[in-house]
Formats: structure tokens, sequence, C-alpha cells
């Protein structure tokens, strides 16, 4: 039987991505490896299908699922978000920086090292990015 050509006919992989959205991926547990490997064809069905609905004349305008990749483990489908280049993995920080956030200012404000900005051009330009950005010194 062909896949459904409407989204609104893919209500559980939905479903699911939302879920692996919020969550940051997920593993989504199903009868058998068959099965698994059949939803995964429907969940890729269901975004090329969404992909479709959103551009309609050929656009490019991303769905809120691209960054999903699924894998299959036994019967599981684990659900997996990427990058957008799909070569890296983005974590928040376990261990801050120490002493915190700089701001801009406290850049600007630091004592400058010999040779830094020596250029007029470079200060200039750097005097007018602190205003533009309505820093006070």
């Amino acid at each position: 039987m062909p896949l459904p050509k409407f989204s609104s006919r893919y209500p559980d992989v939905r479903e699911v991505f939302d879920f692996a959205l919020a969550q940051g991926g997920a593993r989504y547990t199903l009868d058998s490896h068959g099965k698994a490997v059949h939803w995964r064809s429907r969940a890729y069905a269901f975004r090329k299908v969404l992909w479709g609905e959103i551009n309609p004349s050929g656009g490019n305008s991303p769905t809120p699922y691209d960054a999903i990749k699924i894998t299959i483990d036994g019967s599981t489908c684990v659900i997996h978000l990427e990058t957008a280049s799909g070569r890296g993995k983005l974590e928040p920080l376990q261990n801050p920086v120490p002493g915190g956030p700089v701001t801009a200012s406290e850049i600007l404000s630091a004592p400058k090292k010999e040779g830094f900005l020596d250029e007029p051009f470079l200060e200039e330009q750097a005097e007018k990015l602190r205003k533009d950005l309505g820093i006070d010194l």
C-alpha cells in the first residue's frame, strides 16, 4: 500500500517527532525490527510530504523536523537531532568559563596590550561599533 500524501495522515509520526524535539532525542520501540523499518519509512515520508506542503511552489523553507535522523537498533527507532551540517554535536557547557560570561563593555574597557589596535582605522571602527551597540565606557 502506498504511503499517504498528506501530513495529517501521520499523527503518530508527528507525535513522536514533537516528543523527540522537546527531549533532545528519543527511542521509539516497536514490536519487531520489520515494524521499526516500516515506521522509519513512514517518518521520512511524513517529513517529505510536510516539506512539500510548506513549499508548494518549490521554495526552500525548512520544516521543524529537518534535524531529525533515525537509526534502527533491533526493534527500536533511535531518533537523533543533528546540527545542520551533520558533522558535529551541539551540547551545553558542563563547566562554564571561570568567572562567568564576559560582556562587550568589559572587553572594550579592558587594558589594551601594547601594539593592540595601533591602526587608527581599527580604532575608529571599534569606536563606531561601540557607539552603534550603545556601550558606554
